[in-house]
């Protein structure tokens, strides 16, 4: 039984981007927003995802004196199972070829082992896909101001500050068994 067929597909990745910005007089801008998809590689095993919003505000307040703001707002989905991939690719790695990871109970259950004869490392990464979810939501907020003044062309002053602020919650799911 060919494992990696079994357990392994391609991975499909999707990015989109949408980009405005200009200038005029004393002032610039740019805003953006992102997104990209990816499934897992592992079939079954969930997706990520990211969505970016981002501000780019330029001033010039006198002469010489520009002041420059970066917001950037960032929220990820990820429903990736097990994310190390351990578990999976681990299993596969150390079962012998005529485990069938494929094979249910009469409930139509997969069991999470098969005995030693499969490889005492050789757990059924079907058991793991079926009975648990995970999803994990995080929020990030990235802001940075950056003050600079020219005083002449061999002196410049600047002054940035930046802070990033997270938020994430990771919910795990495990069925009945």
């Amino acid at each position: 039984i060919d494992h990696y067929k079994m357990f392994l597909q391609p991975s499909n990745a999707l990015n989109n981007s949408l980009t405005m910005s200009g200038a005029k007089d004393k002032f610039d801008f740019l805003f953006s927003v992102s997104n990209n998809q990816q499934n897992s590689n592992f079939i079954n095993n969930g997706a990520f995802s990211r969505s970016n919003l981002t501000s780019k505000l330029g001033f010039e307040l006198a002469k010489g004196l520009k002041l420059r703001s970066i917001t950037q707002l960032v929220y990820t989905k990820n429903t990736i199972n097990d994310a190390t991939g351990r578990s999976i690719i681990y299993s596969v790695f150390n079962s012998r070829p005529f485990a069938d990871y494929e094979f249910k109970d009469k409930d139509g259950n997969y069991p999470v082992y098969f005995g030693d004869a499969v490889g005492v490392n050789g757990a059924n990464p079907n058991f793991v896909n079926h009975y648990t979810q995970t999803l994990t939501n995080t929020i990030d907020v990235n802001q940075s101001l950056n003050l600079n003044y020219e005083v002449n062309k061999f002196l410049s002053l600047d002054a940035k500050y930046g802070i990033n602020h997270q938020t994430s919650s990771t919910t795990l799911t495990y069925l009945n068994q």
